[in-house]
């Protein structure tokens, strides 16, 4: 590779980095109020924290599933770029899982004005109890039920009790994600309202809401490699045509993942819905998606390599940043005047030079 390209790709890079962390301060600024088309404040919003649980290790007989490791990296960028305080919980046993939940409510979930984030991700498993299937999270300690069905129902953790653990939270809003086989089993356990068609924010956004998103039905297996997981990252990163405008609902995510998948694997539908009991169905969580042009890759991307390359169909891409020769004035003032100007000249007399092709001959080699 040739000096000038090496200078251009590092450059490129740190520009990126900058890019981005504006991008995540303002998406951080922008989740404190969500307004209607009309400009009217529906929702104020204080703190908002993320619980991510991946049973990936398993140590009593399940396969070990490496994706879910994979998983939690991406998951943690892309929360915490939405302005989420992270809290990660790898490889739990049955004390550790039932711990992780309590903990989490009982220490985020008591202020109103928070909102609270819950994922899953490892195995699942459902068993029949008098013709009602139950589901259930598997820990990495639990044994195979065929092995001992009494052990394994002391370690899992029963679906059913995710009901429960919604209406301890205080805080207006939660949505809870399984990613896990026959995750959708938790709608069976649970009074679920008849999820509504994708709306634009209204003052009912801003009504206390329970939602529920699962990667398959009760009765599916779903792949390690998730493209469910695939699919909502891209969603939050702002690569798909979700919204028309910068706020998108739990209700659209819900309604996004359940095409999306379901149309690149036929044999896995997701779930989505809310806990209907008169007050926790009337709201929708809001996530604020980045504009699309810094972060879908289009333009100035470079193919993926690694654990994570080929993640989704047509080949994934690192995105970087767009690249709009012949200045760079279109990244906006406050990236412009961080990056400072003998950077800003670099990539400007770089980006002029693609403009000219005589000019960087046999440089780029």
């Amino acid at each position: 590779m040739g000096r000038a390209r090496q200078v251009f790709l590092a450059l490129l890079t740190l520009t990126g980095l900058q890019t981005s962390a504006a991008l995540a301060q303002d998406v951080d600024r922008g989740l404190r109020t969500v307004r209607d088309p009309a400009g009217e404040e529906v929702l104020e919003i204080g703190d908002s924290y993320a619980l991510l649980i991946g049973a990936s290790k398993y140590t009593a007989g399940w396969q070990p599933l490496p994706g879910v490791e994979r998983d939690l990296v991406e998951l943690e960028r892309v929360f915490l770029a939405h302005g989420f305080d992270v809290r990660l919980v790898p490889d739990p046993n049955a004390e550790e899982l039932r711990d992780a939940f309590e903990n989490f409510i009982r220490e985020y979930g008591r202020d109103e004005t928070n909102r609270l984030l819950i994922y899953y991700a490892g195995h699942g498993h459902t068993i029949s109890i008098h013709e009602r299937p139950r589901g259930y999270l598997v820990p990495v300690d639990a044994p195979l039920p065929e092995d001992d069905i009494d052990l394994f129902l002391d370690k899992a953790l029963p679906l059913h009790t995710m009901g429960g653990l919604a209406l301890d939270i205080r805080a207006r809003h939660a949505i809870f994600f399984f990613d896990s086989c026959f995750s959708g089993s938790v709608f069976g356990d649970l009074d679920r309202a008849p999820p509504p068609p994708p709306a634009s924010i209204s003052y009912l956004t801003g009504k206390p809401v329970r939602q529920f998103i699962s990667s398959g039905s009760a009765g599916q297996k779903v792949p390690d490699r998730s493209e469910f997981r695939v699919q909502l990252v891209d969603a939050l990163d702002g690569k798909t045509e979700l919204s028309s405008d910068e706020y998108v609902t739990g209700t659209e995510l819900g309604n996004f993942l359940f095409r999306t998948v379901m149309d690149a694997r036929g044999d896995q539908t997701p779930q989505y819905g809310a806990l209907e009991d008169g007050v926790y169905d009337k709201g929708d969580f809001v996530f604020v998606i980045p504009p699309r042009a810094l972060g879908s890759g289009a333009v100035g991307s470079v193919p993926a390599t690694g654990s994570d390359a080929g993640t989704s169909a047509g080949g994934s891409t690192i995105s970087t940043i767009a690249v709009l020769p012949p200045t760079l004035i279109d990244l906006g003032p406050e990236v412009r005047d961080g990056l400072g100007d003998a950077i800003v000249g670099a990539l400007n007399e770089f980006a002029g030079s693609i403009m000219d092709p005589n000019s960087v001959s046999g440089a780029l080699t």
